[in-house]
């Protein structure tokens, strides 16, 4: 498509294309661009299809294709996945494509499969999943590709849009595919937070995690006869161990340099030290452009909602 844009462009003309010479061109085998640049390869960034309208009447009839659309179409399709993560395996289907291709979801089956991907520009996404997500990302951040998370919710609503019916693993992986080829030039690519805000991060939803069920288990022991002892040799024990994470998290302050906001932040009525914390964690997580940007990531701007007023 680029020599043909760059011939026509020295003669100051537009392609001048018929739809059977039309139908050849899209069939032959594309340039792939490699390290040496001189190599062919079955699988060339495809070209997304004229409509058919084009194509209808006589054969020969010739139609004009402006350079714009040639480079538009040829340079910036990209190929689209979408991966339904579960806690054993990923389901991945290519958008346009069947069927859907499920793997393991472990690190050797995951670097397999992508040595098997084409040339080219190639984007992911898939849905946050707490944790089973995480091996993936960072497999496919590092191997240098353009990753997309997508919360469940915002999935979930473009599914009704559809009218889509069924929801299964494989079904939801061609819908994420579809999602990223339809909105991908809305989306943001997500990058890997710093070592210290994941781990830090990890830390206070631990400690949550333990202080609801200590909780629980007092409300639900508190009434039975016969069991205070151990009861309180649980107890004790688990808020042992909260007391350990909480030493582990100022020493992670201090230790990645954000003890100065971490004060500053305490200063603030009504925040305590473990809102300090997340909040250090969140600052953070990404370069924001100020502080409505920040607003904006924490999901606490006004939204407008109004029709016929």
């Amino acid at each position: 498509a680029s020599v043909v844009v760059d011939a026509c462009r020295a003669e100051g003309r537009a392609p001048h294309l018929t739809a059977s010479t039309y139908r050849q061109w899209e069939r032959c085998p594309a340039f792939t661009p490699s390290t040496d640049e001189e190599s062919f390869g079955p699988r060339l960034p495809r070209y997304r299809p004229y409509p058919a309208s084009l194509c209808r009447g006589d054969p020969d009839k010739p139609f004009n294709l402006s350079p714009e659309v040639l480079i538009v179409t040829s340079q910036t399709e990209s190929t689209c996945f979408g991966i339904d993560v579960s806690k054993r395996w990923l389901d991945i289907a290519e958008h346009g494509r069947s069927p859907v291709l499920r793997i393991d979801n472990t690190a050797a089956a995951i670097r397999g499969w992508l040595r098997t991907l084409p040339p080219g520009a190639v984007r992911f996404a898939c849905e946050s999943t707490g944790t089973y997500h995480r091996l993936l990302v960072r497999l496919l951040i590092g191997a240098g590709h353009q990753v997309y998370l997508i919360d469940g919710y915002t999935l979930s609503r473009y599914r009704d849009t559809l009218g889509q019916r069924a929801k299964t693993d494989r079904h939801d992986a061609g819908l994420i595919a579809r999602y990223l080829a339809h909105e991908g030039a809305r989306l943001r690519a997500f990058s890997l937070p710093p070592r210290a805000v994941t781990e830090l991060r990890a830390l206070l939803r631990r400690r949550a995690t333990l202080v609801r069920g200590l909780g629980r288990i007092r409300q639900s022991m508190e009434e039975l006869p016969g069991f205070a002892r151990e009861v309180r040799a649980v107890t004790e024990r688990i808020q042992a161990l909260i007391k350990r994470l909480e030493q582990r998290i100022a020493a992670l302050i201090g230790a990645s340099g954000w003890s100065d906001p971490y004060r500053r932040i305490l200063k603030v009525e009504g925040i305590g030290a473990l809102t300090a914390a997340g909040l250090c964690a969140t600052f953070h997580r990404a370069r924001f452009s100020g502080g409505d940007a920040f607003i904006a990531f924490l999901g606490l701007d006004v939204t407008v909602r109004q029709s016929g007023t």
